[in-house]
């Protein structure tokens, strides 16, 4: 190849223009670049024979030439031809002088010997040069005559310099053109610039007339200062670059021609002039071959507008647009294209197109931000040197992570996994990246969600450092594994599983040997799928995580704990047995978390402890876990104690009394959701005793314990219907026939369990709140009977007024069930009734002043009056005996005591005639009492009294004085009206009844009452009914207005007798209440 010519396998129309980069070997570091120390190595690589010598000129000329001639930028060109010129005809007249005749003494006939005299070897061209060199020093550096020499050593130097600086570059740095407004711009050029340009390019060139021309035409329109000529040329410009005119054959010549006028327009000062020069180049673009070398006029043009730090581009469509041309240029101009064969074409643009992105990352406009996101996955894919200053791009990515639109923060959470992958040097960069990726894991969109599990699943195949940062990137999977779309879980699940395949494969060794006795554990639950032997392993490496995790699982916000509480889940699933070494700093959060006020954080942590009880050995985790319980008896540890047991194999029914041990003491909680999972447990517990617990006293008495203390403490009855089911379930399951003999067999160790029994406790404290509920729902039985009658002696001696009060409640309440509870003869019934009544009852029912020794005395009377109910029999025997305590109660200025005085008296059997005197007139008296209920029930007791058989003939004719002397009191009317007429005649018939012996005074007590009766009633005759069973009142004649008309008409009524508490109210004629049966007027029917 001779000085200056083209590479014999350089084509213009295939390589287009000639780039010495193409056809050269691997370049060497050039000069400016060189340390000091490798100057020595650097001079020993030069190449000093004839041959290289002449190629590294060559090269150097055309790199000169392809860098300052063919653009014609600046005036260095002449200045290199000038010198090159010179030093040759420097060489020729000087290279004669050697030994020969000077050139410029050869006469002209002697040329072509004088010519063939040179001798063309390599030694003595550089003999030549040499003697020539000294030959000038001593001509014109010695002697210093002429100003020659110093021209002539400037000269040598720069060629030396130019050689030393060019020798390395195959490729020339390129000038960079300023395109704003404050540089010198396309429009400082030379105005015979383009035409000299047009000259080199047409005569070079094979465009055909016609097209020139147009090209012309367009091109002078674009430098024309009216913007409406400059709009329309780049119109017609674009259409004909769309057009069939233009194709891949002539498109590099054409575009050659025109891109300086167009990438002068990118700076016009319209907006749509810039946008149509941009649409003209993404046009050419489209057609032009693979060629880079464009590209250093358009990128840069580009980072002109959209890549500096203050914002020259003001159109947001034109930005997007300027940043879509760009994508469309790296993706043309990839390695990934075979026409470059592994070249990199966008090196020389790289630090541009950063400074782009560094800039669009930041772009107020949404679009903007996602095609710089897109732009970013182009450009990795696209160079191999994006590692380079990839770092840049984070923190305008991580900023974007925020922005409102989730697309945008879809496309962000892309750009910063590929990102991530390209940071080589700084890892704590790339653990900010997951950081903030793992907080997006709780987005509400669930493809930012997905996004950041593809993330997570490709970083941890391809990123470089994946085994130093399992721990943290394993979160970003594990979120979506338990993602609530089934979508991203499938699709994740998926990614996952070949992230431990492609594990397994690099530590397939390690993992065959634990693969033969991998086993899952037993009863393997079915809600969860088992993860792969890969996939474990990768997790069971991991457990820094797990601080991590326990840490938010007690952070103040709920989705962040919900989340956290999730990822537990995956890893305990991932890790199986592996986390028992871990079980004491997971098992008191998760317990915590399982009373969380979050219900949906609560549910999962119960799911995570029933997860956990599955796979790790029952036998290794119950010590810790029973521990935990016994020292902390919250909510919390017992939710996480009842899920871990129910996940835990079979193997747990061997600690039934152990467990039925532990539960005993966490049963006296008030807290009703307490009491409702103790009881989900007490339930299994029973359910399995049958199986496994039969016949064990111990278990049975634990269980019943804790059974009737939540029944006790239960105060809304929520719980009872499943207590009373289990308390069934464990009568049948023992030896026990009822619920009433297991009563009977251990409520007296409940009862004595109760502690501080003699504190000065409240009708609130837990004590009172237990020995309440144990008589409320379980009452008096035989065994436990002295153990309850201390317990409440205790109370009522040491007790609060509240206290006492709740405690005479609950001993009511179990009075009324004496019948079904208390079953011995009569006369241990009548002795057990007796002893805790005067015990407990009898001392508190004497008058005491005060509003609480009044309350209780009202309680008191209250369990008097429910034992005269609850137990007939013996209350037919103990009521007289304390019949001198009930009758002053009938005074008494609280209308509940006189109203449960009465009841309690009506129970009563005969009594001796003093006492039934003091009783007859208080009731006599009670019948003006202002409550209208105490005078019925008055009126009712009085019917009931009786003398006790076997007394004096005197008291006797006194207790008929006193008969007949109620009998006067009752029957005077005051008053006219017919209602109470027919009340006192109901009352006065019914003495008569319950007093056969006095019936001879019926005829002046029927005189008696004639006289007060109104004519229009028309009361004809009062006759006693012998023929029924009990005897009534008949009415004869028309009762127009009275009782017979208020019940439809009918003319025989029959009146039956008083209920204990009262009698009921006449209906007015004017109501409609239907025939009356018999015995029904009362409201108690009467057989």
């Amino acid at each position: 190849m001779a000085f200056g010519d083209y590479p014999a396998e350089y084509n213009p129309k295939v390589h287009g223009p000639y780039d010495p980069a193409r056809f050269y070997g691997k370049p060497d570091t050039p000069f400016g670049q060189v340390k000091l120390g490798e100057l020595g190595s650097w001079f020993g690589r030069r190449n000093k024979s004839p041959q290289a010598l002449a190629g590294a000129v060559s090269r150097a000329f055309w790199r000169w030439q392809h860098k300052y001639v063919q653009p014609k930028r600046t005036g260095v060109a002449p200045f290199f031809q000038l010198t090159v010129s010179a030093m040759i005809f420097f060489y020729c007249i000087n290279y004669g002088k050697i030994t020969d005749t000077p050139f410029g003494q050869v006469k002209l006939g002697e040329l072509g010997s004088w010519f063939g005299r040179r001798n063309k070897s390599p030694q003595a061209l550089a003999g030549a040069v040499s003697r020539a060199f000294w030959r000038w020093q001593h001509k014109y550096v010695q002697p210093k005559r002429t100003g020659v020499a110093p021209f002539f050593q400037l000269t040598v130097s720069a060629m030396i310099f130019f050689y030393c600086i060019n020798y390395g570059k195959i490729t020339p740095q390129e000038l960079q053109i300023p395109l704003n407004g404050d540089s010198p711009s396309i429009t400082a050029l030379p105005d015979d610039f383009l035409g000299y340009k047009r000259e080199i390019s047409m005569t070079e060139t094979s465009i055909s007339g016609d097209l020139q021309g147009k090209l012309e035409r367009f091109c002078t329109a674009l430098a024309n200062p009216d913007r409406r000529v400059r709009q329309r040329g780049l119109q017609g410009l674009l259409e004909l670059c769309q057009s069939d005119e233009v194709h891949t054959e002539n498109v590099t010549e054409v575009f050659d021609y025109i891109y300086l006028h167009i990438l002068k327009c990118y700076v016009d000062k319209y907006e749509s002039c810039r946008a149509a020069a941009a649409s003209v180049v993404s046009e050419v673009l489209e057609k032009l071959p693979e060629n880079e070398f464009f590209l250093a006029y358009i990128i840069p043009a580009i980072a002109r507008r959209i890549g500096q730090k203050e914002q020259v581009e003001e159109s947001e469509e034109l930005r997007l647009q300027l940043l879509e041309q760009l994508t469309g240029i790296v993706v043309k101009y990839s390695t990934v294209n075979p026409v470059f064969s592994g070249n990199d074409p966008l090196l020389k643009s790289y630090n541009d197109i950063m400074d782009i992105l560094v800039k669009t990352l930041t772009d107020p406009y949404p679009n903007i931000l996602r095609q710089s996101c897109t732009l970013i996955g182009e450009f990795s894919v696209a160079t191999p040197s994006f590692h380079y200053r990839a770092e840049v791009l984070t923190n305008p990515l991580l900023a974007i992570l925020k922005h409102r639109h989730s697309p945008i923060r879809t496309a962000a959470v892309e750009a910063l996994g590929i990102v991530a992958l390209h940071i080589t040097t700084n890892s704590e960069c790339v653990l900010k990246i997951v950081v903030e990726l793992s907080r997006h894991l709780m987005d509400d969109s669930v493809n930012v969600r997905r996004e950041c599990g593809r993330v997570g699943c490709r970083l941890l195949v391809e990123l470089r450092d994946r085994y130093g940062m399992f721990d943290r990137l394993l979160p970003l999977v594990f979120g979506c594994l338990s993602d609530e779309n089934p979508e991203v879980v499938k699709e994740i699940t998926r990614l996952w599983e070949k992230c431990g395949q492609q594990y397994y494969v690099e530590n397939e060794k390690e993992l065959m040997k634990i693969a033969v006795v991998d086993y899952a554990p037993e009863n393997y639950l079915e809600e969860w799928r088992r993860p792969t032997l890969g996939c474990r392993s990768i997790a069971q490496r991991s457990f820094k995580m797990l601080n991590i995790i326990l840490h938010e699982m007690e952070d103040w916000k709920e989705d962040v704990r919900l989340h956290a509480t999730l990822l537990l889940a995956q890893v305990i699933l991932h890790a199986e047995g592996a986390i028992l070494a871990y079980l004491t700093d997971i098992y008191p959060v998760l317990a915590k978390t399982c009373m969380d006020g979050d219900r949906w954080v609560a549910a999962e942590a119960v799911r995570v402890a029933k997860l956990l009880g599955n796979l790790v050995e029952y036998d290794d985790w119950k010590e810790r876990v029973m521990e935990f319980l016994e020292k902390w008896p919250n909510l919390g540890h017992l939710k996480c104690f009842i899920a871990m047991f129910v996940g835990a194999g079979s193997t747990k029914w061997q600690d039934m009394e152990k467990i039925s041990r532990l539960l005993v003491p966490l049963a006296a909680n008030l807290d009703t959701n307490f009491q409702s999972h103790l009881l989900m447990i007490t339930e299994m517990l029973v359910e399995a005793q049958q199986d496994h617990g039969k016949g064990s006293q111990e278990i049975e008495r634990n269980l019943y314990e804790i059974l009737v203390t939540i029944l006790a403490l239960n105060e809304d009855n929520s719980l009872h219907e499943r207590v009373t089911s289990s308390l069934e379930s464990l009568a049948q399951s023992s030896s026990s026939s009822s619920v009433n003999d297991l009563h009977g067999k251990h409520l007296e160790s409940v009862v004595k369990s109760i502690q501080d029994l003699d504190s000065t406790n409240s009708e609130r404290a837990e004590p009172i709140l237990h020995l309440h509920g144990l008589l409320f729902h379980c009452g008096f039985h035989i065994q436990p009977f002295s153990a309850l009658q201390e317990a409440v002696e205790i109370v009522m001696e040491l007790g609060a007024p509240e206290a006492k009060i709740k405690i005479l409640c609950g001993v009511s309440a179990a009075l009324l069930k004496w019948r079904e509870t208390i079953h011995t003869s009569l006369e241990g019934r009548i002795a057990l009734l007796r002893g805790f009544l005067d015990t407990n009852i009898i001392p508190a029912i004497v008058w005491k002043a005060g509003f609480n020794a009044e309350s209780i005395r009202a309680m008191c009377t209250t369990v008097v009056a429910s034992a005269a109910q609850g137990a007939p029999e013996e209350s037919f025997v103990i009521i007289p005996d304390i019949a001198e305590y009930l009758i002053p109660l009938l005074d008494d200025d609280l209308v509940v005591i006189r109203k449960f005085a009465i009841a309690a008296l009506v129970a009563s059997g005969p009594l001796p005639f003093e006492q039934l005197r003091l009783l007859a007139f208080g009731l006599l008296a009670r019948l003006d009492d202002p409550s209208g209920e105490i005078r019925c029930a008055a009126g009712s007791a009085l019917t009931k009294l009786k003398l006790k058989a076997g007394s004096d003939p005197a008291l006797s004719e006194a207790w008929r004085k006193i008969i007949k002397e109620i009998f006067h009191k009752i029957v005077v009317i005051d008053g006219e009206d017919a209602h109470i007429i027919l009340h006192q005649l109901r009352v006065t018939v019914v003495i008569l009844k319950f007093q056969p012996d006095h019936l001879d005074g019926l005829q002046l007590d029927v005189a008696i009452l004639r006289k007060g009766i109104p004519g229009d009633l028309a009361v004809v005759d009062l006759q006693i009914n012998e023929d029924r069973r009990r005897p009534g009142l008949h009415f004869q004649g028309d009762l127009a207005h009275g009782e017979a008309a208020a019940c439809g008409g009918n003319d025989n009524v029959n009146v039956g007798i008083l209920n204990p508490f009262g009698v009921a109210q006449l209906h007015r004629e004017d109501e409609v209440c239907g025939n009356y049966p018999v015995g029904r007027i009362f409201n108690e029917e009467v057989p």
